[in-house]
């Protein structure tokens, strides 16, 4: 469980950069709003969340 705890956190963390980067990337460039970066961000802190709530079994 302690693994799956891990890798739930990695990947929180990857999305919520992924996310960071390419909303930074869209001000820049003045491209047009999207909201698709904005969920990649939700999902990635939502992974996080879920992550630090989920207790590794004994």
């Amino acid at each position: 469980m302690k693994k799956a705890i891990g890798i739930m956190r990695l990947l929180g963390l990857i999305f919520l950069f992924v996310g960071v980067i390419l909303n930074l990337q869209m001000y820049i460039y003045e491209g047009w709003p999207t909201y698709l970066y904005l969920v990649l961000c939700l999902f990635g802190v939502l992974l996080i969340g879920l992550s630090y709530l989920m207790k590794p079994k004994s």
